[in-house]
């Protein structure tokens, strides 16, 4: 080897030192994917176990009848998807932490192999979660902290049924089987505001193919599903035309303006934004008020609905003028453009 030649290992070092951070989450990451792997069991195994309820084992069943469903009626990819299942025993195991600007929408970012840039960062550890949410905040970012009740690995893994799942209504069951599988079907690296709204496009109008197909078009669980969703789709209109009253106030902000003016201005709005959320035609208003109640939204918390449907009309628009209103065409067009 010559004098002067650079060292391999030298080499080596710096890259492990300067992504030391990355190599920690990854490796943090890697182990709370691979535990809930490992604990989850087979779907045949529950269905045989006389100590898991029928009635469990029913909504079990419905799970795996979504699953071919989306696959069969609509052409989303066929995996191992939603063939096990993970019993949460009613905990929360993965949190979601988003981070803006106080006075801008503009979203803290990370980047990571395959996905690339995206604007959320998981954990499967919640003190970690919270710790990460610490340093965020001191920082001087707006931060919002969530459960997730379901990810996609994007078909690079087994994704289970996580039991918590298992409680909730048809309707929300078929949305997120549908929309998790959309993200295993059609995925653009650093694209994530497109692919969340693409998949929760998906999973909506999936969701109510399913309910009509499976208990009819004046069927219980149907009826429910759409006053959830009304009330959903009303709830985020109001928190996205905030969100752009928001904009225009950082807008007009001078740089000279001092920051408690700032903040002061910042929060004379976003109450005023919540207080609005009472002339809201929704179905079930108190629980949205109640929700306004146990939090203080901020940016943060504003940009996770741009996140999931800030580009859903222009798929709507889409979706009618261009297909038909035919989700297997839209989605087959999707497909063929992005598909994985």
């Amino acid at each position: 080897m010559e004098k002067n030649s650079p060292c391999p290992g030298g080499v080596l070092l710096v890259l492990i030192l300067w992504q030391r951070e990355l190599i920690s989450y990854g490796l943090m990451q890697g182990r709370g994917q691979l535990e809930v792997l490992w604990n989850a069991r087979p779907l045949e195994e529950v269905l045989q176990d006389p100590a898991v309820p029928d009635s469990l084992k029913q909504r079990l069943l419905l799970i795996g009848d979504i699953r071919e469903w989306g696959v069969a009626r609509l052409g989303l990819k066929e995996t191992n998807n939603y063939t096990t299942l993970y019993d949460q025993k009613g905990q929360e195991i993965l949190w979601v932490i988003t981070a803006c600007h106080p006075y801008k929408l503009e979203n803290r970012e990370w980047r990571f192999p395959v996905v690339g840039t995206v604007s959320y960062k998981g954990f499967f550890d919640h003190e970690r979660a919270l710790a990460e949410k610490a340093e965020l905040d001191a920082a001087g970012w707006d931060t919002h902290i969530r459960p997730v009740s379901a990810w996609s690995t994007l078909g690079w893994f087994r994704d289970p049924i996580l039991s918590n799942m298992l409680f909730r209504p048809e309707g929300d069951v078929a949305n997120t089987v549908l929309h998790e599988l959309t993200h295993a079907t059609i995925f653009v690296k650093d694209s994530l505001m497109f692919n969340e709204n693409l998949a929760s496009f998906i999973g909506h109008q999936g969701a109510l193919l399913f309910l009509k197909d499976r208990f009819g078009p004046q069927g219980e669980p149907l009826q429910r599903y759409q006053e959830r969703y009304q009330d959903r789709h009303l709830f985020s209109q109001h928190v996205l035309r905030g969100l752009s009253r928001l904009d225009s106030l950082y807008s007009s902000f001078p740089e000279s303006l001092p920051e408690p003016q700032k903040q002061a201005q910042k929060q004379a709005l976003i109450q005023q934004i919540i207080d609005e959320t009472a002339a809201l035609p929704l179905h079930r208003a108190e629980d949205w008020r109640r929700f306004f109640a146990e939090q203080q939204p901020n940016n943060a918390y504003f940009m996770s609905y741009e996140r999931y449907s800030g580009g859903l009309e222009e798929l709507e628009t889409a979706f009618e003028e261009e297909f038909g209103g035919d989700l297997t065409q839209f989605l087959t067009y999707y497909k063929k453009r992005y598909g994985r």
